[in-house]
């Protein structure tokens, strides 16, 4: 059995692309300079777009995960 060069530099390029996907939105989700507003808004409870954005890449993490774990099956 022989691995396909061609798969595995695939496979590590999306890799690389879901890594740096996902680890420049918290960075986008930090870089506000209003920190006092969003712990007051944090503290009240409301949901507000920084959370439906987090909820929004769980979901799509999760989608990957099950669809490369169909695949590799």
């Amino acid at each position: 059995m022989t691995v396909n060069a061609g798969a595995l530099w695939f496979a590590l390029g999306v890799s690389l692309l879901t890594g740096i996907l996902f680890g420049l939105a918290p960075l986008v989700q930090t870089s506000n300079p209003n920190l006092q507003h969003e712990l007051q808004e944090a503290g009240r409870g409301s949901v507000g777009s920084a959370h439906r954005l987090r909820n929004v890449l769980v979901i799509s993490e999760m989608a990957l995960a099950v669809v490369l774990l169909v695949s590799a099956g």
